[in-house]
């Protein structure tokens, strides 16, 4: 068991109960609009264990993959480098086996503006994969055809032994069928006084 939840409310939204075992894809639906990266954000902070919800048990804390973003100076004097991200953010002794996983070739000294978002997110997933076996992970920003080929990449990870939770914006059946598991977030109706 990685996680288990009793269902709780966050904000307007109550989340049905649900838990996460060892080997299994859960994607959580928390439709789209304004409060998705608000609310992301704050799931990513109880999965992780940073902040605590008492119908939440946290059995082992997962860790989430970043959007890699890189701020527009930089990104002129000096761009971030495929090796430059692996060293900050993997684990240093899994860097070869991340090199050797990615199933792409993509040069070290590549800035990583320069790769499709579908490439810097699979390079962050690797990354995120070296130091975590329970990751948390959206589609956002990645096109329909390489957020299939993502989940496929996922299926196998959790196939190995890993657990995901993907925080999903839409309510795709294509993505659903990817996962073991599907649960959708309730909105709490907001009554005016």
């Amino acid at each position: 068991m990685v996680i288990e939840s009793r269902g709780f409310e966050l904000d307007q939204f109550y989340f049905p109960p649900f838990d996460l075992k060892e080997g299994e894809l859960l994607n959580l639906y928390v439709h789209s609009g304004g409060h998705f990266f608000d609310l992301e954000s704050k799931l990513v902070d109880i999965f992780s264990g940073k902040e605590k919800v008492p119908q939440v048990t946290i059995y082992q804390p997962m860790h989430f993959v970043e959007n890699f973003y890189e701020f527009r100076y930089r990104r002129f004097l000096l761009p971030v480098t495929v090796s430059g991200f692996l060293k900050k953010a993997a684990n240093p002794e899994q860097i070869s086996r991340i090199t050797s996983a990615g199933g792409f070739d993509i040069k070290p000294n590549t800035p990583l503006i320069a790769l499709s978002n579908y490439e810097r997110r699979l390079i962050a997933l690797l990354a995120a994969s070296s130091r975590s076996e329970n990751l948390i992970f959206d589609l956002v920003g990645i096109d329909p055809v390489n957020a299939i080929s993502f989940l496929e990449r996922m299926k196998k990870m959790t196939a190995e032994g890993a657990s995901a939770i993907l925080i999903n914006n839409f309510g795709d059946d294509n993505e659903k069928s990817y996962c073991d598991k599907n649960v959708e977030i309730e909105i709490k109706e907001v009554t005016s006084s």
